[in-house]
């Protein structure tokens, strides 16, 4: 039996070695924003206007990413169908993959894969590509030991955004990476964060494959 869960933006329908994404219809994503306002205790003014962005959303990542020719295995070889569904691989969660090399004591295993995560989002810059929501543990994935972005509905291709965020710092939330990681590869992960997530190798990978393939 094929399971199914629900997003934001779309129904993703859970095979054995692949996952198919269905765009929700807008009465579908404002009635899954609703509950979330009404979970928040915020105004239910922010209904629509949190609904508008959802659906923006989802069609500016999905045209940034056929545009990018970004290489398939960045995004779990997702395909982009006529009838609007992705098809992708089925990967799992970096935040479970995280809590059970914790669990098994694989500390060294899992700070390869924060270094190896950070060098994916620097890939994904040399092809405008950037995901805003810095969603390291869930929007991050692996397959078959490949890493991939898992949701890349919530990206953006505006580089003064994404410089704006990196001064900010807004991917440095500690309470949020302590969840999943624990002290030690907490501490291992800001300080790779703070050397990878710069505005200079922002400046030096954004777009630097597009340019050479011209």
């Amino acid at each position: 039996m094929v399971k199914r869960l629900g997003g934001w933006q779309v129904w993703v329908e859970i095979h054995r070695g692949h996952v198919i994404k269905l765009p929700k219809s807008k009465e579908e994503i404002r009635e899954k924003v609703r509950k979330f306002v009404e979970w928040q205790k915020k105004p239910l003014s922010e209904v629509d206007i949190l609904t508008d962005r959802a659906i923006k959303d989802l069609e500016y990542s999905t045209r940034i990413l056929k545009k990018s020719g970004v290489p398939k295995r960045f995004i779990g070889e997702a395909e982009f169908r006529e009838d609007g569904s992705i098809w992708q691989k089925r990967g799992i969660e970096l935040k479970e993959n995280f809590r059970k090399l914790i669990k098994q004591n694989k500390i060294n295993k899992a700070k390869k894969i924060i270094q190896r995560l950070f060098e994916l989002i620097m890939a994904l810059w040399a092809y405008g590509i950037h995901e805003k929501t810095f969603k390291f543990f869930s929007n991050y994935g692996e397959f078959e030991d490949k890493l991939f972005l898992l949701d890349f509905l919530e990206v953006t291709g505006n580089k003064k955004k994404v410089e704006k965020q990196l001064r900010k710092v807004k991917w440095n939330k500690p309470d949020n990476i302590k969840e999943v990681l624990g002290d030690e590869l907490t501490n291992y992960f800001v300080k790779c964060g703070k050397k990878y997530l710069t505005v200079d190798n922002l400046n030096k990978h954004w777009k630097k494959k597009l340019i050479s393939n011209r």
